[in-house]
This record gives structure tokens, C-alpha cells and sequence, in this order.
């Protein structure tokens, strides 16, 4: 009995590592599709907005930062970004990277990346962890 549980724990981090791995890796893909096709630029943090969200049935609150930048065109754009993040790690008046792609506004740069690099490290381990990856 404790052989099979240990067999379902073990099924269950490598589900759990693969699809990390799967999520993380395809955030890194849209990010790198974001700067490969889009404007590069440097925004201002001109607000930041905290607002609960639904998914589904559940709440969660996030910190969306509201972007000012100046497009290939020359005019000043100012909007809300569709990105939010908790905790709250914007700060107002910075200026920082951004890509302005299909009329959103994203941070870019490379601890951006990194972070994506880091989540899929995190499914690798996720996967190591579990005794039945050496079969696979």
C-alpha cells in the first residue's frame, strides 16, 4: 500500500514538472515573439492600478502598472498594461524596457527572461524529484 501511494506521489511530480515546464516555456516563447515582432522602447511607470480578477471561480488580486511611452510614430501612448503581477513590484515615475506589441504594453529585459528561464529550471526540478523520471 505504501508502495502504490508513493507511485501516485511520484506521478504526480512528474505531471505537475511536465506541465510547469510546458507553461514556462510557453511564456518564454511569447516573450521572445513579443521583442522579435514588436516596438522596443523604455516606458514610464505613470500609475499603478491593484484590482481584483476572476478566473473561473477564483479571486485574485493583481498590480498592473499603467505605461506612457512614445510609439514609432512620435505620439505619447498611455495605457494599462494586461499584465499584472502580485506583489506589487512597480514602482511610479521608473522608466524601464518595454515592447509595445498588438496594442498592449509589456516590461521586457533580461531579468524578464530570466524569470522564465528560472520557472522552467523549476519543472525540471519538479521532474528530477520524481524516482520514475530515470525510466522515462
Amino acid at each position: 500500500m505504501v508502495f502504490i501511494d508513493f507511485l501516485c506521489a511520484s506521478n504526480v511530480s512528474l505531471l505537475i514538472g511536465i506541465v510547469w515546464i510546458l507553461i514556462a516555456s510557453w511564456k518564454l516563447y511569447e516573450s521572445i515573439n513579443r521583442e522579435k515582432n514588436g516596438y522596443i522602447t523604455s516606458g514610464k511607470i505613470v500609475d499603478v492600478i491593484g484590482e481584483w480578477t476572476r478566473s473561473g471561480r477564483n479571486w485574485s488580486y493583481s498590480y498592473y502598472p499603467v505605461f506612457q511611452i512614445t510609439d514609432q510614430e512620435g505620439k505619447l501612448i498611455e495605457r494599462k498594461s494586461s499584465k499584472g503581477i502580485f506583489p506589487n513590484l512597480w514602482t511610479k515615475e521608473k522608466m524601464i524596457p518595454v515592447v509595445y506589441f498588438e496594442n498592449d504594453i509589456y516590461p521586457t529585459g533580461l531579468k524578464w527572461m530570466l524569470s522564465n528561464i528560472f520557472l522552467i529550471l523549476v519543472g525540471i526540478a519538479l521532474i528530477s524529484c520524481c524516482p520514475l523520471a530515470r525510466y522515462f
